[in-house]
C-alpha cells in the first residue's frame, strides 16, 4: 500500500536520520560528509546533529556532532585521543576547539585520533613508521600534535605550525619528520612569499631543499607544504646543526586530487624528492592493521579505516541519497 504523501518515504526518514548535507561543493567533500553524517548515526548511534558556527546560529548538518556529543568526546575513537585533544588544549592556540570537538569531517580530529591513538602503544607505532618509511626503526623519540614550537617567530618569522612534528630514530641516524594531514579540507590559503623573506632565503641557502630562482617557489599552489617544511628545517637546524632537513610526509584520502596536485608541484620544487612522502589514508590504515599485536590495536586500525574511507559501508545509501537529489 502506498503511503499518504504527508508521510516520509523509508527513504526519507532515512535520509532525516542522517541529516542534512550540504549542497554546494564538490562530490569528493560531498561524498565524504555524507559518510561521516552515516557514521554519526549508524555506528556512534546518535541521532541529534549540530550545526556549522556560522551566523545567525548557523546551519544544521548530519556531519557535525550536537554540542552535549561533542562535550562528551565522541569525535574521538579512543579515550588516548580524547587525552592528547586534552592536553594539546592546555598547552594554548592551535587547535580548534569547536572544529575539532564538533566537526567529524576535520583534519585536525583525524590527526588526533590516529596519532594519538598509536602513541599510547609505542611499539605498535615504531612498527607502523618501519613499514611506511621502509626502513628499520629503533625508537620513536617524539611526538608532537598540532605543534607551535615558541621560538617560530624567530625561526621563520610567521606563524606557521606544523600538524605533526616527529622524530624517529634509525639504525643509523635521527630522521625529524614534518607531517600535513588532509582530509577533505582545503589547504590552507595563508600565503606567505617566501622570496621576499629574508629568513626563507637564508634557509634555502642553507638547506639546498629549493632553488628560489624556481617560479615555484613563490607559487600559492604549494605555500603551505612549502612553509611546513620550511618549519621543520628551521627547528632541525637550531637544535642539531649538523642534520640534513627532516622529512616532509603528506598524509591525504586515496581519491584527494587536489592534495595530488599539491605533492606534483612540491617535488618539481625540491631538490631532492627523496623528502617528500605521500601516505594515503588506505596505505597508513594497512599499515597500522598488519603490525597490530593486541586486539586494541586491531580495533582502532578497523574502526579508523571505517571511519574515514569505509564508503562501501554507506555506498547504497549514498547511491538512493543521489538519485532522490536529483528527483526533487
Amino acid at each position: 500500500m502506498t503511503p499518504p504523501r504527508d508521510q516520509p518515504s523509508e527513504l526519507e526518514r532515512q535520509l532525516m536520520l542522517i541529516g542534512p548535507q550540504r549542497q554546494s561543493e564538490s562530490l569528493f567533500a560531498a561524498r565524504a560528509r555524507f559518510h561521516q553524517s552515516w557514521y554519526r548515526y549508524y555506528v556512534l548511534g546518535l541521532e541529534r546533529y549540530g550545526r556549522t558556527s556560522g551566523a545567525n546560529n548557523g546551519c544544521p548538518l548530519g556531519s557535525i556532532l550536537a554540542p552535549e556529543d561533542s562535550q562528551a568526546g565522541k569525535n574521538f575513537i579512543s579515550d588516548h585521543s580524547q587525552q592528547l585533544y586534552l592536553e594539546r588544549r592546555q598547552n594554548g592556540w592551535g587547535v580548534d576547539p569547536v572544529r575539532c570537538t564538533s566537526y567529524l569531517t576535520s583534519s585536525q580530529a583525524m590527526t588526533i585520533n590516529i596519532l594519538g591513538s598509536m602513541a599510547a602503544h609505542q611499539d605498535w607505532m615504531t612498527r607502523v613508521y618501519a613499514i611506511l618509511l621502509k626502513k628499520p626503526i629503533k625508537r620513536i623519540i617524539d611526538t608532537q600534535i598540532e605543534y607551535a614550537p615558541k621560538q617560530r617567530i624567530q625561526l621563520l618569522g610567521d606563524r606557521t605550525i606544523l600538524d605533526a612534528w616527529i622524530i624517529v630514530e634509525t639504525n643509523t641516524d635521527i630522521m625529524p619528520i614534518s607531517m600535513e594531514v588532509k582530509y577533505i579540507d582545503r589547504f590552507n590559503s595563508r600565503y606567505i612569499d617566501p622570496a621576499l623573506r629574508p629568513k626563507y632565503i637564508a634557509l634555502a641557502d642553507r638547506s639546498n631543499l629549493w632553488n628560489p630562482t624556481n617560479p615555484l617557489f613563490r607559487s600559492r599552489r604549494v605555500n603551505q607544504l612549502l612553509r611546513c617544511h620550511a618549519l621543520g628545517a628551521a627547528i632541525a637546524y637550531d637544535r642539531s646543526p649538523g642534520h640534513g632537513p627532516p622529512l616532509m610526509i603528506l598524509i591525504h584520502h586515496p581519491d584527494d586530487q587536489a592534495a595530488k596536485d599539491v605533492l606534483d608541484g612540491y617535488r618539481q620544487l625540491l631538490r631532492d624528492e627523496l623528502l617528500l612522502l605521500s601516505i594515503p589514508l588506505d596505505t597508513l590504515f594497512k599499515a597500522m592493521k598488519d603490525s597490530a599485536a593486541e586486539a586494541e590495536q586491531h580495533r582502532i586500525a578497523d574502526e579508523l579505516r571505517l571511519r574515514y574511507i569505509g564508503y562501501t559501508a554507506s555506498q547504497v545509501l549514498w547511491n538512493e541519497y543521489r538519485s532522490y537529489v536529483k528527483q526533487i
